[in-house]
């Protein structure tokens, strides 16, 4: 299950990131996917969200298609097989 924990908008038109909380088989993962309105999303950790967006560091992350993203099953097949290594 995926809940969308809160929504902010950022300081650019379109640009908005999402935090999100992720379910599967008893087990949770946090992460916050950003939105810089150019056809991709970007996956973060909390943490590689802070350090990405706050202090222009370097961070880990992995981009996805907005279509895929919009795709509520395909979006959450690719969350158990990429966050949780299941189907």
């Amino acid at each position: 299950m995926i809940t969308v924990l809160a929504t902010v908008h950022g300081d650019k038109p379109q640009e908005q990131t999402e935090f999100l909380s992720l379910s599967c088989n008893g087990e949770n993962r946090q992460i916050a996917a950003y939105n810089k309105g150019n056809g991709y999303i970007k996956l973060f950790s909390h943490q590689d969200y802070i350090n990405f967006y706050y202090f222009d560091k370097e961070s880990n992350s992995i981009d996805i298609t907005l279509d895929l993203y919009d795709d509520d099953k395909a979006f959450e097949d690719f969350i158990k097989q990429t966050f949780f290594q299941t189907l």
